[in-house]
């Protein structure tokens, strides 16, 4: 039997999961962005997202999560999309890194 293939995705959600013209709402989740990054999460198949933007300080590993992102785990959950966890957080804030 073949092994299904597990995609990840490091998302950054602002401009993806929300438009330019909502980054003044803090934490703002736009349902269309969301349905179609849902809609492409399926296609690929096994999809878990990774965080990597500030969206990730509200991310814990022991499920205490911050309000938005349980609202954000919520709705991808819907598309089979599961957040997996989030890139490291650096002393000096630098998220490229």
């Amino acid at each position: 039997m073949k092994k299904r293939e597990i995609f990840h995705i490091f998302l950054d959600v602002d401009g993806v999961l929300n438009t330019k013209a909502q980054w003044g709402k803090m934490y703002y989740l736009d349902d269309k962005c969301i349905k179609r990054f849902g809609l492409f999460a399926q296609r690929m198949g096994d999809c878990r997202v990774i965080l990597s933007s500030s969206w990730r300080n509200g991310f814990s590993y022991d499920g205490n999560h911050a309000k938005h992102v349980k609202e954000l785990i919520l709705l991808l959950n819907q598309y089979g999309v599961q957040v997996e966890g989030k890139t490291p957080v650096c002393e000096n804030g630098d998220r490229a890194k």
